[in-house]
């Protein structure tokens, strides 16, 4: 009888140590899978604070081309009423010039709002990128993690020693 009682302590005791390596093995994949998705979200952030960047620019390449263009099509606009002889201080022709005026700074004013609107969006993706990679690096290293992991290990090794500790007094 000792000797099955002696194999029941072994067993619990290489048990407990295939539990104990499992669980450290465990540990180490989850927290390279949390530095990983860490990692990620670290590069989306990067990549949206970018576009964000790149929204702006093109931004301010468009109102540039298109304050050009009204500036041409002014110049247009002076010329033909010039050549059919109107005045383009006043009247009529003034009120077209200060028309096309209007709508060509409008169209500036769309394409800066748009911009701001592109560019607030990628901002607070960008934002919630860091703040889950933050959560998922503190995740990663929290050291209590694999100390809970142990104590699991070891109330498991404790069970099973107590579990054999009544055949050993029979």
């Amino acid at each position: 009888m000792c000797g099955v009682t002696e194999a029941l302590v072994a067993s619990a005791i290489i048990q407990g140590g295939y539990s104990l390596l499992e669980g450290e093995h465990s540990a180490r994949t989850s927290k390279a899978q949390k530095e990983y998705q860490a990692a990620t979200q670290r590069n989306a952030a990067a990549q949206a604070r970018y576009q964000a960047e790149e929204t702006k620019l093109d931004a301010e390449r468009t109102e540039r081309a298109l304050k050009r263009q009204s500036r041409a099509q002014q110049a247009g606009m002076r010329s033909l009423l010039a050549a059919s002889g109107m005045d383009a201080g006043s009247g009529s022709a003034l009120d077209v010039l200060q028309d096309q005026s209007t709508a060509a700074e409008s169209d500036v004013l769309d394409v800066r709002r748009q911009s701001e609107r592109r560019q607030r969006a990628l901002e607070y993706q960008a934002a919630g990128a860091d703040s889950s990679a933050s959560l998922l690096q503190a995740m990663a290293d929290d050291p209590w993690a694999r100390t809970r992991q142990g104590w699991r290990t070891g109330m498991i090794i404790g069970n099973a020693g107590r579990g054999t500790h009544g055949l050993l007094d029979t």
